[in-house]
């Protein structure tokens, strides 16, 4: 009854706008500059890795503009993605991770590589912890849906997220942005494009975010949860010392400040190991108790350099990226505020994380020339090294009264306390693809690719020496959740990825196309268990058979694409509960079995007038199971977990010239998700999420008040056995001030 009244709401906002409604942002830029597109047939991506129309692409793919993402104010890329059908996307509670989900497949934990291919700028961007953090001076966002074999291939099951930031152009400009609003949050941002010869251009972004209130609360300490701080700083240059020659160097630099944990639990935590079970009272988002205060701090530098040659054999390109993370958080693990006197086998736990990834990506390519007549090519090698070093290190008191020994509180520390395991990543790959126009109208593709990783663990685990006295005691009872071992361990992966798709052109305003698809992700290591058996988990695969049409009408003013799937997931991995390691709430992740999706996907985007640009989508997915068990019960026929069974976007952007200068300007961001489980077939709560703004624009002025999530819809994100859940965003408002140049 909620969500039906809701959209009737909803549906009075937007009933005289909804016969132009899109799902697909409207303006395009290319790499290099932010330019209004005058129709939809002339948004440029590079889904191809080669400039062409989004009309003219043969695969589902949603391309949002920077000037749409601006406009809308969004700095995150769960916003981002609430823009694009049968794509959904968590926030991450513990606030480092990135958890996407493009048609029904999603990073299963904290401890996997994501089941997606995340690049900027063209650039692979993945590996362990792949949180892109604040999203500023962004020119494009185009996200591929289904798996990707060749081109954007590396872990994209799923998909791939392709982040296009704003680049160095030959013409001065720039923009300041303030944006203030509901918790005390303050958005700084601003960017300067400046040429400094012909031929040299540079381009410098900056954002400070400081939130100092939130939803959050911790009532024993006092604290809000939510309080936060990102800062961050964007360095690009170009050099163009020729028409054949071009080179991009990017540096960038981000410091996040946050909590590591923003959950609470509705009917209270379980505390204790024995005897009658003590759970802690029951909270709200306002009165979360927890005697720990948990704060993240994390920095990531990141440096990468495209050269791009064009011979008169086509055009070469050396891609290269190197990033340094490093991350720094300590949370209340028992979730509660119980003193260990409280009660028999109460406990009181703190899980302190430190990490450090560094990767280096470097990619060569070679693509056919423009006029190379009806075959056209692109190909191309790339090698990933990663280093991943962790501690994790847990720390338990209880009281040994309780249990007959009169030692009284005994304290112990154990998991990864030394700085020697990691975990290495060595890959490399192989992959092209091959086009040919058999007629003027009909064009065949195909694509092949070779992955080979070739993974090692360092791992060492065990109790730290604390007290003589009881550390023989604590050894004991924790002997079985936190076993004191060491493991050295490799494991490699391999596959051939193939795909196949076939585009014919029903005149100059349909396009009609058919693809077949594989993707692949590497397996790897859990490395918060109980047992080196529970350590190595396998790889993912996905086949995908598609059929789609794309239109346009009335000179590109009017496109409608439509798409229908079919996908089987082969040993998909989740995350299960650690047996020996509940206490703990350990999990571990494992390939639970197979599943198949189908599904369809309607997009509709319109610009009527020049100055309204609309879109409206659908998604929809049925998932199931096919083979497996999780928790020793099998789940033949049940859906996918943390996937929707309906998502639905409307879009609006509008800026109404009330004369020569004076415009007034306002966008409608309504996001409708239904249907789904969570972990355990915990129904997912239905969504009904309206963000609008609206103001004027003078010049380069611009003066807008927002409200985001008008309704206060907040469902429930993430499930965890101990009873804490996360929430997504609630109602925020404010105001912002932004100024082009």
């Amino acid at each position: 009854m909620r969500l039906r009244s809701r959209l009737k709401i909803a549906t009075l906002v937007s009933s005289g706008l909804v016969s132009v409604l899109a799902a697909r942002p409207v303006h395009a830029e290319t790499e290099t500059a932010v330019a209004e597109a005058e129709d939809d047939s002339s948004i440029v991506v590079t889904a191809r890795r080669r400039d062409e129309t989004l009309f003219e692409t043969a695969t589902t793919l949603t391309a949002i503009s920077g000037k749409t993402i601006g406009n809308a104010g969004i700095t995150d890329i769960q916003s981002i993605i609430a823009l694009t059908p049968n794509a959904v996307i968590q926030r991450d509670p513990e606030g480092y991770n990135t958890y996407i989900n493009i048609r029904g497949m999603r990073q299963a934990d904290v401890n996997a590589e994501p089941n997606f291919g995340l690049y900027r700028n063209g650039i692979y961007f993945g590996g362990q912890r792949s949180n892109l953090g604040s999203l500023v001076d962004i020119a494009r966002v185009e996200i591929l849906r289904g798996p990707q074999a060749g081109l954007y291939g590396r872990d994209a099951v799923g998909g791939s997220v392709n982040i296009i930031y704003a680049t160095p152009t030959d013409e001065a400009g720039g923009y300041v942005s303030a944006r203030y609003g509901r918790y005390e949050r303050l958005e700084l941002q601003g960017a300067i494009n400046i040429p400094v010869t012909s031929g040299f251009a540079l381009r410098a972004a900056g954002w400070l975010f400081d939130q100092n209130k939130g939803e959050f609360y911790n009532s024993t300490l006092g604290v809000e949860i939510d309080r936060s701080r990102s800062e961050g700083g964007r360095l690009s240059a170009r050099l163009a010392p020729t028409d054949d020659l071009e080179i991009i160097w990017t540096a960038e630099y981000e410091h996040q400040v946050g909590p590591s944990m923003r959950t609470y639990a509705p009917e209270g935590v379980l505390n204790s190991v024995v005897g009658a079970p003590i759970y802690s009272d029951p909270e709200t988002p306002r009165t979360v108790a927890r005697d720990t205060e948990g704060r993240a701090d994390s920095r990531q530098y990141y440096l990468s350099q495209a050269i791009k040659y064009d011979s008169g054999i086509g055009e070469f390109s050396l891609l290269a990226a190197y990033r340094d993370y490093e991350l720094s958080s300590l949370r209340d693990l028992d979730a509660t505020a119980l003193d260990p006197t409280a009660g028999p086998g109460v406990l009181q736990q703190t899980f302190a994380r430190d990490e450090a990834v560094r990767n280096v990506y470097v990619e060569a390519l070679w693509a056919s020339p423009e006029d190379s007549g009806p075959l056209n090519w692109v190909v191309g090698v790339s090698y990933f090294n990663e280093r991943f070093d962790f501690s994790k290190l847990l720390g338990t008191s209880i009281d040994l009264d309780y249990l007959g020994i009169p030692m009284g509180v005994a304290t112990a520390f154990g998991g990864q306390p030394n700085a020697g395991s990691k975990i290495k990543t060595e890959a490399w790959s192989a992959f092209g693809e091959l086009s040919l126009e058999v007629t003027p109208q009909f064009t065949l593709t195909g694509t092949l690719r070779y992955t080979h990783d070739t993974k090692s663990l360092t791992f060492s685990q065990g109790l730290i020496d604390t007290n003589p006295a009881t550390d023989p005691i604590l050894a004991m009872l924790f002997a079985s959740t936190l076993p004191t071992f060491r493991l050295d361990t490799q494991e490699k992966f391999g596959n051939w990825s193939p795909s196949l798709s076939a585009k014919y052109e029903i005149g100059q305003n349909a396009n009609l196309y058919a693809t077949f698809s594989t993707g692949f992700r590497a397996g790897g290591f859990n490395v918060t268990t109980t047992s080196p058996d529970l350590i190595p988990y396998g790889q993912e695969k996905a086949t995908n058979y598609e059929a789609g049409i794309k239109t346009q009408w009335f000179g590109g003013k009017l496109t409608v694409n439509l798409a229908a799937f079919y996908m089987t997931q082969n040993d998909l991995v989740m995350a299960q509960d650690d047996p020996a390691g509940a206490i703990f709430g350990f999990t571990y992740l494992t390939n639970i079995g197979n599943a198949e999706t189908w599904g369809q996907e309607f997009e509709l985007f319109a610009r009527p007038v020049p100055w309204l640009t609309a879109g409206f989508s659908v998604g929809h997915l049925d998932t199931q199971f096919t083979a497996g068990e999780s928790y020793g019960a099998s789940v033949v026929g049940d859906p996918i977990p943390y996937t929707r069974e309906w998502t639905i976007n409307g879009l609006l952007d509008a800026a109404y010239p009330v004369n020569h200068d004076l415009r007034l300007v306002g966008t409608l961001n309504w996001r409708v998700e239904t249907g789904g489980v969570l972990d355990r077939l915990f129904p997912y709560e239905d969504l009904n999420k309206l963000d609008l703004t609206a103001g004027v624009e003078h010049g380069g002025v611009r003066i807008v008040g927002y409200v985001t999530n008008l309704f206060d819809d907040r469902v429930t994100e993430f499930l965890y056995t101990n009873g804490q859940r996360s929430l997504s965003r609630g109602r925020t408002y404010g105001a912002q001030l932004s100024f082009a140049f």
